[in-house]
């Protein structure tokens, strides 16, 4: 058991340690070793999914800047080109902008700096209503 639980790294974290046979201390305390591994290893898997959503919701205005930058300086412009590409990039900085407040906000619920207001919703009356106005919508 040592030697498993050893061998137990972030790289891992599928692994457990066998259950011995019987129903003793031992028996329930690897069992709660496993499903803490089991716990660890979700949040190793969330973690890796957020930094990849966060690296490609960055990417795609970065990219947008980068390429209107090449296209702008690829040969002289008018000065209205100029400003429309001054324009359009400041959108996308604003952009970038919301999405690194928005990781910071959400690093700040993680460590408990900031606390969320919990509150029950009628889902049923905001689905009503939506139906409502969807359904008179013109089509």
């Amino acid at each position: 058991m040592t030697r498993t639980a050893r061998l137990i790294t972030s790289q891992n974290l599928n692994q457990s340690i066998q259950v011995p046979k019987g129903r003793d201390e031992l028996t329930s305390l690897v069992e709660t070793f496993n499903e803490m591994i089991f716990r660890l290893g979700k949040s190793f898997d969330q973690i890796k999914q957020f930094t990849s959503d966060a690296s490609h919701e960055l990417k795609t205005p970065l990219t947008v800047l980068k390429g209107e930058m090449e296209v702008a300086l690829r040969k002289e412009r008018s000065l209205q080109d100029y400003e429309q590409v001054l324009r359009s990039n400041l959108e996308e900085i604003n952009r970038m902008s919301r999405i690194v407040e928005d990781l910071l906000f959400l690093s700040k619920t993680d460590t408990g700096e900031i606390r969320l207001a919990k509150e029950d919703i009628n889902l049923t009356e905001i689905v009503r209503t939506w139906w409502r106005s969807w359904a008179f919508w013109p089509r």
